[in-house]
């Protein structure tokens, strides 16, 4: 039990390491409460506040880690662009989901009562290239108080280091930009 505790406590370190590389880059603080406690960066990019906090979940294939980031941001028109597969993995319908055609076999879709006209012609091209960017990821959540992103990390201590987080974070602002 003693060695499992200290891995878990080296994983987190290593993810809290990566978030101090974010701070270094763009501002920021990382919160950890204590010694086997998950790090939380809260931050504000493109004058927008946000926060990167992280989420586990035991499955059947094992621990499965998330990553979630969301931000202080109103949308005049909610949205939800999801994993079809993730969808159905949780037993979920996506029966209320168009299908988007950006990868060959359609494993995003958006809300149909929302459809793609959040997304103008001229502009489909640079969506399609920003959730190509977030790929893989498991939805994102558009409301009128903010914005949710989840991302499943299979090596959530790679997946958060600086340059790849901080790719994220720019499909992400560019997506919301894109979306408004």
């Amino acid at each position: 039990m003693t060695i499992i505790i200290f891995l878990r406590k080296l994983h987190w370190d290593a993810v809290q390491y990566n978030l101090l590389g974010l701070v270094d880059a763009i501002g920021g603080q990382v919160f950890r409460k204590g010694f086997l406690e998950r790090p939380v960066y809260h931050g504000n990019y493109q004058n927008t506040d946000f926060i990167i906090n992280f989420s586990t979940e035991k499955a059947k294939k094992g621990r499965l880690y998330y990553m979630d980031i969301s931000l202080a941001k109103q949308f005049k028109n909610p949205a939800t662009i999801s994993s079809l597969p993730w969808l159905k993995e949780r037993g979920e319908s996506d029966k209320d989901f168009e299908p988007l055609k950006i990868f060959d076999d359609c494993r995003y879709g958006i809300r149909k009562n929302i459809g793609l006209n959040l997304i103008k012609d001229k502009n489909k091209a640079q969506f399609n290239d920003y959730i190509q960017q977030l790929d893989p990821f498991n939805f994102i959540y558009l409301s009128k108080n903010g914005m949710l992103f989840e991302k499943e990390c299979k090596n959530i201590a790679n997946e958060t280091k600086h340059p790849l987080l901080k790719n994220i974070l720019d499909s992400l602002f560019n997506l919301i930009k894109l979306i408004q």
